[in-house]
């Protein structure tokens, strides 16, 4: 089996800091996957985040970085839905325990 080395790529994905940082990683990764076919490409990338994440040191835009390598998300902050709180009492039928 093929064992590839992404160093260069981690090293250079590690240095990355600014405002730039989606589209610089979005170039890095898109120019390491370039040599792969379409099959290839979703396990190189993940691979390629599992090396970042073990070279990286954990922070806020280490997690970022990863995220976007694997592409779940593009550099917007995770937005929650909140529902409004429903009392329960509101929820159940209306029991008659006098028969």
């Amino acid at each position: 089996m093929l064992r590839l080395d992404h160093s260069g790529t981690i090293a250079a994905l590690v240095a990355l800091d600014g405002a730039e940082l989606p589209h610089r990683v979005d170039a890095l990764v898109d120019a390491y996957l370039g040599g792969f076919g379409a099959a290839q490409t979703v396990a190189m990338r993940r691979s390629l985040a599992d090396h970042f994440l073990t070279a990286a040191p954990f922070s806020e835009r280490s997690y970022r970085v990863w995220r976007r390598i694997l592409r779940e998300q593009d550099d917007r902050p995770e937005v929650r839905e909140v529902k409004p709180w429903t009392p329960s009492a509101m929820l159940l039928p209306a029991i008659d325990l006098i028969g």
